[in-house]
């Protein structure tokens, strides 16, 4: 039996991102909204501005809010310790993905959103060649997201969808 995923719905232009990219893409930022209706909060009334490449809702629908050619402002001041050493301003080479949650560690992660949220990482994987997964939490200590998120299982399961699609 094969999972269908949702085409990413697309969304009226926010100015919540810088129009240019300047560094190759080489990370993933992933994202627990911390509240619900994201999907307004994020392309309305955030404050300060922030936003993402793609918010996943609990019910596994992806909305795109930022193209990939673009900065989405989702890491804020984080900071990246890499072999070549840090790297701030994490936004201007990452790719953020918000999944919808409270954030409290309570709120569960149900299965539709965890697969699409696998999925399009899967997918980035594949079309970024060498990018990284990192938590937000992971990049800046002031966060907690995604905090109750099973992060080894997730991180398996996005593998898994890596070997599904090289049909392996």
């Amino acid at each position: 039996m094969s999972t269908v995923f949702p085409e990413v719905l697309r969304l009226a232009a926010m100015d919540h991102f810088t129009l240019r990219r300047t560094h190759a893409i080489d990370t993933i930022i992933l994202h627990a909204t911390g509240g619900r209706d994201s999907l307004n909060w994020l392309r309305l009334t955030s404050s300060p501005p922030v936003s993402c490449h793609i918010l996943v809702t609990k019910g596994g629908q992806r909305y795109r809010l930022v193209s990939d050619s673009s900065e989405a402002w989702h890491a804020g001041r984080g900071l990246l310790q890499v072999s070549d050493g840090p790297r701030v301003n994490i936004n201007r080479r990452s790719l953020g993905i918000e999944m919808e949650n409270m954030n409290d560690g309570r709120d569960p992660y149900p299965e539709e959103q965890l697969e699409t949220t696998a999925h399009q990482i899967a997918a980035w994987s594949l079309e970024y060649p060498g990018v990284r997964l990192y938590r937000h939490t992971d990049v800046d200590r002031s966060k907690s997201d995604p905090r109750g998120l099973d992060y080894a299982a997730f991180v398996r399961r996005v593998y898994r969808h890596v070997c599904g699609m090289l049909g392996k």
